[in-house]
């Protein structure tokens, strides 16, 4: 099973990325080993809870002053929720998100910052 996620870039350029389960498992497998790093080691985590009902947190490490993107969309590639979109400093962030709207299923957040892009999964259940 594939998922299409489409993002503006603030040029109004468009990036297509096709996320499918194998990627993902492979994804999670490495950063556990600590195998991938970043250039400016920022660091998406998994969310917690995770399977979720209604809410959870989705929680991110920055190194630099940054220009800071999260979103969230559905399996079909759709944009379901912008978390956030602004410049932040240093640090961690966890940010709360809340399903309580949306129908069960697999969800993709992604973390984008200028020097790194990170998609994961999570599970609404109802």
């Amino acid at each position: 099973m594939k998922a299409r996620i489409n993002s503006t870039t603030t040029s109004g350029n468009t990036n297509v990325a096709w996320i499918d389960n194998a990627v993902l498992n492979k994804e999670k497998q490495l950063n556990s080993q600590n195998l991938l790093t970043s250039k400016n080691n920022s660091i998406l985590f998994e969310t917690y809870p995770n399977p979720f009902n209604p809410s959870t947190n989705i929680s991110y490490s920055i190194r630099a002053n940054n220009f800071v993107s999260l979103k969230v969309y559905d399996s079909i590639g759709k944009e379901v929720a912008e978390l956030v979109n602004e410049i932040q400093g240093a640090g961690n962030y966890t940010i709360p998100f809340d399903g309580r709207n949306l129908s069960s299923g697999v969800y993709y957040y992604v973390l984008s910052t200028p020097n790194y892009w990170k998609v994961k999964k999570m599970l609404l259940i109802r």
